[in-house]
C-alpha cells in the first residue's frame, strides 16, 4: 500500500494550492509495520513543518517586497536561504534580499526580508526546551 500525504493551502484571495509532501510505502501483511513508525512520524512532521514555514516566509516576502514608504516594488538583489531551527530539526527557508528604495534613509543598500521576519532564526518552542534542559542540567551538576 502506498500512502501519499498532501497539504492544501488556501490563500487570502481564496486560491487553493495543493502540494504532495510525503509518500510512505506500507505492507499489508507485516505485523511489525502497522501504523507509522517513529521515523516516519518524525519525517511527516518535519515535511509539514517545512512546507508551512516556507509558505509563511513566501507570504511575508511577497507582502514586503514593496517599499514601505512609497509602495514601489524594490529590486531583488538575490535569493538567500536561512537555517531556521525548530524542535523538528533545521528547516532551510528560501527568501530574497532587496535593494532599498531611494526614499528609504538607511546606512545599508540592501535588506534581507527574512531577517525582518525571523531575526533570531530559532523557533520560540526550541528556545524554551533548550532553556529548560539547561536549567535541569545545572540543577544536576550542583
Amino acid at each position: 500500500m502506498q500512502l501519499t500525504i498532501q497539504i492544501s493551502v488556501t490563500d487570502e484571495s481564496g486560491n487553493t494550492h495543493s502540494e504532495k509532501i510525503l509518500t510512505i510505502e506500507k505492507s499489508q501483511d507485516a505485523r511489525d509495520d502497522i501504523g507509522l513508525s517513529i521515523r516516519e512520524s518524525k519525517q511527516l512532521l518535519k515535511c509539514v513543518q517545512q512546507s508551512v514555514i516556507q509558505k509563511q516566509a513566501w507570504q511575508h516576502v511577497h507582502n514586503r517586497i514593496a517599499c514601505p514608504h512609497c509602495q514601489k516594488p524594490r529590486r531583488i538583489k538575490g535569493c538567500q536561504t536561512i537555517q531556521y531551527r525548530t524542535l523538528l530539526g533545521v528547516i532551510p527557508v528560501l527568501g530574497h534580499r532587496v535593494y532599498r528604495c531611494n526614499c528609504e534613509q538607511d546606512k545599508t543598500k540592501t535588506v534581507s526580508l527574512l531577517n525582518d521576519w525571523v531575526s533570531e532564526h530559532t523557533h520560540p518552542e526550541l528556545k524554551y526546551i533548550e532553556t529548560k534542559w539547561a536549567s535541569l542540567m545545572l540543577w544536576v551538576n550542583i
